[in-house]
């Protein structure tokens, strides 16, 4: 499936939008967030025993993905999010699963997929789930605007500036050129929302 262009031009605020929310790298898990409106609805299609509950919990389900052209039953927690008590003010479920890359981005696909299914999310683009926090209500613009930096940022030192900017000076010498300091691998721009 491919990524729209511009998520502003579009997309609209209550599609059902799907993405890897734990940080790269390797970890005993990974975190896989689908959000929107048809979002339980999206999930639901997906499971391969029993349905969500659309109450705020945890519950124990299994999700069918393919992988290598196989399918596979993928054991998670989920943990389901009724709007408006969400991050992003919708129905959002965060599925806690093995932490290898290629499963969560099998997950993913799965939840993005419309071959499987009727219904599918779309790729989210990065600080999309922000951004709907932000038109919630949920997030200021300061909190939209530091997770923004976070997900742009190319490197520890631009990443850790703001912090580091209130102390005294002199007191701190701190090379500031990322060719020399330790490098976060490369992401997206994060997406820019356009406001009338």
């Amino acid at each position: 499936m491919p990524e729209p262009a511009n998520w502003v031009e579009t997309a609209s605020a209550s599609d059902a939008i799907a993405a890897i929310s734990s940080p790269p790298g390797s970890a005993a898990r990974g975190i896989v967030r689908i959000s929107g409106d048809a979002a339980f609805a999206i999930v639901n299609e997906r499971l391969v025993e029993g349905k969500l509950i659309a109450r705020r919990g945890v519950q124990s389900v299994r999700i069918a993905v393919s992988i290598c052209g196989q399918r596979v039953d993928v054991p998670a927690l989920a943990l389901v999010m009724v709007a408006p008590q969400s991050f992003t003010g919708q129905e959002t479920v965060e599925f806690l699963i093995a932490g290898h890359a290629s499963l969560l981005t099998a997950v993913v696909h799965a939840l993005c997929n419309s071959e499987m299914c009727a219904m599918c999310a779309r790729h989210a683009s990065p600080g999309e789930f922000s951004a709907r926090a932000f038109l919630s209500g949920t997030l200021s613009m300061e909190e939209a605007e530091s997770i923004a930096l976070s997900i742009s940022a190319r490197c520890l030192i631009r990443l850790l500036r703001p912090c580091i900017s209130g102390w005294a000076s002199g007191s701190l010498c701190i090379n500031t050129d990322c060719r020399d300091s330790a490098t976060l691998p490369a992401m997206p721009s994060p997406m820019i929302m356009v406001m009338d």
